[in-house]
């Protein structure tokens, strides 16, 4: 009995034993899975977190990429635009002529791109070699070419510029440059410096800018030469001057244009306005290389003495001004008789080219005749 008493307590201390330890390891399992179970869900959270931490970066790089897609198109749009400006920058050039000769031989004759603020001077150095005197106000030589002034009764031979077929009464340094002009140097004997204050060579000029800034051309006719008026006014209109205007001549007429002015007519009808009349009696002077006579024409040359003498039929389109940087030049677009006004008209209107790097021109039977004239009498 009391060995059963004995066993019973054993068991019982073994049974409560094994439920203790029992429920000390599901204890521990437990903590175990909850562990496992936090750990779990905080790296889920994590990796969740990064995910959509990840997605705040894409929106933003989304975002930076349509911005730099505007940034993009603000550049493109600034690089055309200044390409458009270069390209405008480009396009304002001036034609520079360096002749010998009264134009007869053609040195270098090209148009070039201007830059701000250029001189004469700045386009000359721009393509040529050249020296100067007078603080730089005075060309003395370009490529090689030099001004001559020889002894007593020698001739002298220097450079001399137009801008837009007027003479200039500044030094190359300080007549500032427009776009679109032409700027003509010519190497030639000479007088007196301003000899040849006008000319005719730089057609269309200088009726579309004019000598420092444009002006209206007046066209003056004698009546009969009105729709030769007309005609010329028409080609000028088609070579870009903005405004030409059609009047009767007279001396009044003359007197009252502000701007270049061209008399066209048979020499007979414009003898009879006292201006042209004075202009011809001082054939001399007047830088024409011209000099109407009651047989015809004489051609004057470079010391302007009569070299060549005309009868009969001519025709001239000739230019003179009151002296240096004239703003209203003078041409005359004359003939001995109807024919001659007409060949010169129609020279003038329908094949200008023949008289660019004129000084003056004589027409005699469909003829261009260079002025003024130099050895041979050409």
């Amino acid at each position: 009995m009391k060995n059963y008493r004995l066993f019973i307590l054993l068991l019982s201390i073994v049974t409560i034993v094994f439920f203790f330890a029992a429920c000390s390891n599901e204890k521990v399992n437990n903590t175990a899975n909850n562990q496992e179970k936090i750990k779990t869900e905080e790296e889920q959270q994590v990796t969740s977190g990064t995910q959509n931490n990840q997605k705040e970066p894409v929106e933003t790089s989304k975002k930076t990429n349509n911005n730099t897609k505007d940034v993009d198109k603000e550049s493109n749009f600034d690089n055309k635009q200044k390409q458009e400006e270069g390209v405008k920058e480009k396009s304002d050039s001036v034609k520079l002529r360096i002749t010998k000769s009264f134009g007869r031989e053609v040195l270098i004759n090209k148009k070039i791109p201007m830059e701000k603020d250029w001189t004469v001077y700045d386009a000359l150095d721009a393509v040529a070699e050249i020296k100067t005197s007078y603080g730089g106000a005075f060309i003395k030589s370009i490529n090689g070419l030099e001004s001559r002034y020889g002894g007593f009764g020698s001739k002298k031979e220097d450079w001399m510029y137009y801008v837009n077929g007027i003479f200039s009464d500044v030094g190359a340094v300080d007549y500032p440059l427009k776009a679109g002009g032409i700027v003509w140097w010519d190497y030639h004997s000479w007088q007196q410096v301003n000899m040849f204050s006008a000319v005719i060579g730089c057609y269309p000029e200088p009726f579309i800018n004019g000598y420092r800034g444009n002006a209206p051309t007046a066209v003056l006719h004698t009546g009969e030469s009105k729709k030769q008026a007309a005609a010329i006014k028409k080609a000028l209109r088609a070579h870009g001057v903005s405004a030409v205007n059609i009047h009767s001549l007279n001396n009044q007429s003359l007197k009252n244009c502000e701007g270049p002015v061209i008399a066209v007519g048979q020499w007979s009808k414009l003898n009879q306005v006292k201006y042209l009349a004075n202009l011809n009696k001082a054939y001399r002077k007047s830088g024409t290389a011209v000099h109407f006579t009651g047989e015809g024409l004489e051609l004057l040359n470079s010391q302007f003495k009569a070299a060549r003498k005309i009868s009969g039929t001519a025709g001239v389109i000739i230019a003179s001004g009151k002296g240096s940087g004239d703003e209203s030049p003078l041409w005359i677009v004359s003939g001995t008789d109807r024919e001659g006004l007409q060949q010169a008209v129609d020279v003038l209107v329908n094949t200008p080219d023949k008289i660019s790097g004129l000084y003056s021109a004589a027409i005699k039977n469909g003829e261009v005749i260079r002025l003024p004239l130099i050895k041979n009498n050409k």
